[in-house]
């Protein structure tokens, strides 16, 4: 199938999560998509969240990431990805893989 999908993963003091999340979904991505990206918005968190985005980012070429240092929170974090995304399709993912 040729799917084209971009990944918003909202993130507020998800530095315990990231890692795993991020990692599960481009393996999930590179199977079943055409091409994809993963966006991390992180909320200007207090933990180590966007110390793990950036290392996520230099492991992965596909996956970008957004701190947010106005308008946070979780809303805020999703119109960020929106506007941000560049693929056909845009889903959200919870950082703690709920």
């Amino acid at each position: 199938m040729n799917i084209r999908l971009s990944v918003i993963v909202p993130a507020y003091n998800e530095g315990e999560n990231l890692e795993n999340a991020v990692t599960k979904l481009v393996q999930l991505l590179e199977k079943e998509c055409t091409d994809f990206e993963v966006i991390i918005v992180d909320s200007d968190s207090k933990d180590k969240t966007w110390d793990v985005a950036e290392e996520l980012i230099k492991r992965y070429q596909k996956v970008r990431a957004i701190r947010q240092k106005k308008r946070k929170g979780f809303g805020n974090g999703l119109r960020e990805g929106y506007a941000n995304a560049r693929l056909d399709y845009v889903w959200y993912v919870d950082a703690d893989l709920p």
